[in-house]
């Protein structure tokens, strides 16, 4: 009888790197998945749980065209509520899913970008890093977004090997690059940024082939077609990111920093930064080493298609258009749309390491790097254990125990409607929330409800949004205050609707 199956073997190096990765894989897939329902949503997850409430495909999309976001990554969400609820833990699976699947994607970017040892170390540093880890464990499109464009780089880098060798694009990479690019554009508009400089380096290293390059890159124009004319509409309607305000230079050190280990409660602690910074500087001084005989030479294409170069670009490109679109035309400069700079950012920290002279001291380098972000994470950080987003259902429980404790409680809340939607539905109470208590102007519909019914008390729950210092000196006037306990980015208040004796 003959076998059609063919058997693989792999050498003991492929089985000891393989069974490398795997471990790597699932110590990041721990950090993903460790305390996944820690975090209270904040208003963004909440958004998401809005979008898939009804458990309505037409609804979903009508919300997330409203929210000025593409569709994809809330599929996911979408599926994964109708299966498992609308827990925090359920909505937050896909992007941990996601987020695990990006360290191999990362070791096979590194791979054939590089070679083993940067896959090996890239994949480690990606496991361990904040701010994937962080975005992991969020009800929204980031992971998915750094996941399609790990793979559409994988098959990128392929596509530019062929046409630099003078060779015809590969069909098979084409068709994969363009599934994956059209992925990444169709989880989050950033996605277009990529394949802007992904493009201009295909025609630049076959100028001859242009023809080919363009007609691959305008394939994404009806490939798009699904969501396009939404895409118009939410731009030109004024619907899509009304909310961000023009970036600064502040905006720039900030996108450096969260890459490697900042947080919105950290201050005035660059180390990890500076680990970082000295081992891309070391990337860029042994590229240096390898551009001076090319510069002898004259020989500017070499140097330009050096790998650090490339990966210069990859960085630089989109910071620097983003920056300038949101300073000139409208504001859409936010640190985690710009998730995929991630990508050319830990390839450049590992080439600092494995091109050190000191190649003996490699491992033992790689080793402490590692140990470094794991230890910044684990315990400088304490990513595990404090607060990193509104402490938003910690603020909602204060209203409701005020609410149980005392039934002639006004309840009140400055924070947005997602986020009040969202715990009044997870504590089955939906008239949790009777008012917004934001601005003066909302007082006379307070002193309205104060007017219809006899309340002992006010509980107000403050999260991301902020109460005009004015109101809150009015309720201190005309109330007494009996509580203020303060959480991250909230605030609980609960008044007696008398003044103090």
């Amino acid at each position: 009888m003959t076998s059609l199956s063919i058997p693989v073997k792999f050498s003991r190096a492929q089985q000891q790197i393989g069974l490398l990765l795997l471990l790597i894989t699932l110590a990041g897939a721990a950090l993903r998945f460790y305390k996944l329902d820690y975090q209270d949503f904040w208003h963004d997850e909440a958004s998401t749980a809005d979008h898939i409430l009804s458990g309505r495909l037409d609804v979903m999309l009508a919300k997330v065209f409203a929210d000025g976001q593409p569709p994809l990554a809330f599929f996911f969400n979408l599926a994964a509520g109708n299966l498992l609820g609308e827990s925090e833990w359920a909505l937050r699976l896909p992007s941990a899913i996601a987020g695990t699947l990006c360290i191999p994607a990362m070791y096979l970017v590194a791979r054939r970008w590089f070679g083993y040892r940067e896959a090996l170390l890239g994949a480690a540093l990606l496991a361990v890093l904040r701010f994937p880890i962080h975005y992991s464990q969020e009800a929204r499109p980031y992971a998915w977004l750094l996941l399609f464009s790990l793979l559409a780089v994988y098959y990128w880098l392929e596509l530019l090997a062929a046409l630099r060798a003078g060779t015809p694009m590969p069909r098979r990479a084409a068709a994969l690059y363009f599934l994956f690019g059209l992925l990444a554009a169709y989880t989050h508009y950033f996605g277009f940024l990529s394949l802007l400089w992904q493009g201009a380096l295909l025609l630049a290293a076959a100028p001859r082939r242009a023809s080919a390059t363009i007609g691959l890159m305008l394939a994404f124009i009806p490939g798009y077609f699904l969501w396009l004319s939404q895409l118009v509409r939410q731009f030109t309607g004024g619907r899509a990111h009304i909310h961000i305000p023009p970036p600064n230079t502040g905006t720039l050190k900030f996108q450096y920093r969260i890459l490697f280990n900042d947080a919105w409660y950290r201050t005035s602690d660059w180390l990890p930064q500076s680990v970082a910074g000295v081992c891309i500087l070391l990337a860029l001084l042994w590229c240096m080493r390898r551009a001076i005989p090319l510069l002898r030479k004259r020989d500017f294409a070499a140097i330009f298609w050096l790998p650090e170069v490339t990966l210069l670009i990859a960085w630089g490109f989109p910071i620097a258009f983003t920056y300038f679109f949101s300073l000139t035309i409208k504001p859409l400069y936010v640190a985690r749309y710009m998730m995929a700079v991630l990508i050319p950012a830990v390839l450049l920290v590992t080439r600092g390491v494995t091109q050190s002279p000191w190649r003996k001291a490699l491992p033992a380098l790689a080793i402490a790097l590692l140990a470094f972000f794991t230890y910044d994470l684990l315990a400088r950080v304490d990513y595990y254990n404090q607060p990193s987003k509104a402490e938003a259902e910690h603020v909602m429980r204060a209203v409701l125990a005020a609410w149980q404790a005392e039934p002639e409680t006004l309840r009140l809340a400055c924070t947005s409607d997602h986020i009040a939607a969202y715990y009044s539905r997870k504590f089955a109470e939906p008239q949790l929330v009777q008012a917004h208590a934001c601005s003066m102007t909302e007082l006379s519909g307070i002193d309205s409800l104060l007017g219809v019914r006899p309340y002992r008390q006010i509980a107000l729950a403050v999260s991301v949004s902020t109460v005009e210092p004015a109101l809150l000196a009015e309720f201190l006037e005309r109330y007494c205050l009996l509580e203020h306990n303060i959480y991250y980015w909230s605030d609980f208040y609960l008044y007696e609707t008398q003044p103090c004796p």
